[in-house]
């Protein structure tokens, strides 16, 4: 009999969330023997509007995106490494759900793993856009993960 969970992803961008997501899906994969797929997407839209907010030209910024993209999947890949788990790197430019969604399609993964990403306002708290279309769209299940203050 094969894995329920061959190939899980996770993206990634540094936040507690997100890092309790990849703490999660290392669980996940030891238990499972998966191979881990950590995506961070340099979200187009962000960069258009910080490049436009602070006056400064869209390829200064972007590479600015990316290389701290890169340090957020260095990290991941820490942890992952540190748990002995097989994992692959991915940075992407596009809008982040597609992209998420687009590898998880190529990839054919078993399960995304997201971090809960709750935002809390002064009418309440509310779930996060690209989450939320994650979660709408994906192929395969979606796990979301809490952090321990959730």
């Amino acid at each position: 009999m094969s894995n329920i969970f061959e190939c899980l992803l996770v993206p990634v961008n540094g936040s507690k969330a997100s890092v309790a997501a990849v703490n999660l899906a290392i669980q996940l994969a030891k238990e499972h023997s998966a191979r881990l797929v950590l995506i961070h997407v340099v979200d187009t839209t962000v960069r258009d509007q910080l490049a436009r907010r602070s006056g400064r030209a869209r390829d200064v910024v972007q590479r600015e995106l990316e290389e701290s993209g890169k340090r957020c999947l260095n990290y991941a890949a820490q942890l992952a490494e540190r748990a002995g788990t097989d994992f692959d790197k991915v940075l992407r430019v596009g809008l982040t759900d597609a992209e998420i969604i687009n590898e998880a399609e190529a990839r054919e993964v078993s399960l995304i793993v997201i971090g809960r990403p709750v935002y809390r306002w002064p009418q309440g708290e509310f779930f996060g856009r690209v989450a939320r279309h994650i979660i709408e769209s994906a192929q395969c299940p979606v796990l979301v993960a809490r952090t321990k203050a959730d």
